[in-house]
């Protein structure tokens, strides 16, 4: 394989993953942004959660216009007469780009913390109001014996 060959090769596969990054990161910002709403009346409301929910919707709209900018950076690169107008519009979308990937990195990392804050919230006050419902299983020999025990268990 030729030198020529091997960019090419390079920039098809460079394009392909972005592509599949960028509809990964819009598909998981989607469903978060719609899961973390339909789990809205079981949670708390805290600052985590909000935080959480406007850093994907964020995401969702930084992703919108880098895809903007980056078309219009195709365009401009395209004009015969200044194709050197198209950089300028690839940078400000691969600055974007950038900043849309910390924000999503960050709101996964929020929304994880707030759902198990409040599932420890939870679990706290129902073992405080003895409503706590635990399994304990017990291995012997060959078989395993389950202890299901309610309420108190001291």
């Amino acid at each position: 394989m030729n030198p020529k060959e091997y960019s090419e090769l390079l920039i098809k596969y460079y394009t392909d993953n972005n592509s599949f990054i960028e509809k990964a990161v819009f598909t998981v910002s989607a469903g978060a942004t719609t899961f973390l709403l339909g789990y809205s009346d079981k949670i708390n409301h805290t600052t985590l959660y909000h935080i959480a929910i406007w850093g994907f919707v964020t995401t969702l709209i930084l992703q919108l216009i880098s895809a903007r900018i980056s078309k219009e950076g195709c365009d401009r690169g395209l004009d015969k007469e200044h194709p050197e107008n198209g950089n300028i519009w690839f940078k400000c979308s691969e600055i974007i780009n950038n900043i849309f990937l910390i924000t999503f990195i960050l709101s996964i990392i929020l929304a994880g913390i707030s759902i198990l804050s409040n599932h420890n919230q939870n679990i706290q006050t129902q073992i405080k109001d003895n409503t706590v419902k635990f399994e304990q299983t017990i291995k012997a020999k060959d078989f395993e014996y389950c202890i299901k025990k309610e309420g108190n268990n001291e």
